[in-house]
Parts: structure tokens; C-alpha cells; sequence
């Protein structure tokens, strides 16, 4: 199911766009990362944004993320959240700073001041 695969590319460069994302009303977008990296987030990793339908089970896993050996680490509505905050503590937060917020919340479930 190509059709999951919504963009792929560096994650700083994604993290940066994430609100250029509008989800559909049946879906949401989903961030997948490599399994052996989801744990050291950094700018330069692969990533990819993929679609996620509401009636898939809460244990589906894309086909192309199999392939690549991706985990789902975050949605796109926390990352959104996650570049707000950050962009109120820092008027130009760099894409290394992004990436850190996103990981400094997904492993403590708050946002980094």
C-alpha cells in the first residue's frame, strides 16, 4: 500500500513542515523513524510521515514501514503541538532544537521549556 507513504526525507527538514499538515477527517498522520534509532532522535535520520485510517487496528503497521524497519514514535498533531511550544520559548528554533523538543516530550510527556 504505497499509497500510506505520505513523504519520506530527513527528519529535521519534516519536523519543520509538520504544520503544513492538514489531516483528512478519517485519518491521521503518523511519524516513523528506523527501530534502532527511535531511542537518539536526531536532524539527520530518515523518517517518514505516513497515513494512518481510522478503522485500522491500534497494531497496524504500514507495509512500507515493515519494509524499512520503521517504528511509529509520534502523530502529527503532537509534533504540531511540540513546534508551538517551542517556537513561543524561541522566536528561530533550529531544526536540531525541534528534533530534541520532539524527543525531550515523547520520553517524558511534557514539553521542553
Amino acid at each position: 500500500m504505497i499509497e500510506r507513504l505520505i513523504t519520506i526525507g530527513r527528519l529535521g527538514d519534516l519536523i519543520e513542515r509538520a504544520n503544513e499538515f492538514v489531516e483528512p477527517s478519517h485519518a491521521m498522520y503518523c511519524l516513523y523513524v528506523p527501530e534502532s534509532q527511535q531511542s537518539s532522535l536526531h536532524e539527520n535520520m530518515e523518517c517518514g510521515l505516513m497515513l494512518f485510517l481510522t478503522e485500522d487496528d491500534d497494531d497496524f503497521v504500514p507495509d512500507e514501514a515493515k519494509e524499512r524497519n520503521w517504528v511509529n514514535v509520534s502523530d502529527i498533531r503532537m509534533m504540531q503541538d511540540v513546534l508551538d511550544v517551542a517556537h513561543m520559548v524561541h522566536e528561530h528554533p533550529t531544526q536540531d532544537y525541534l528534533v530534541k523538543a520532539l524527543a525531550y516530550y515523547m520520553h517524558n510527556d511534557a514539553f521542553m521549556q
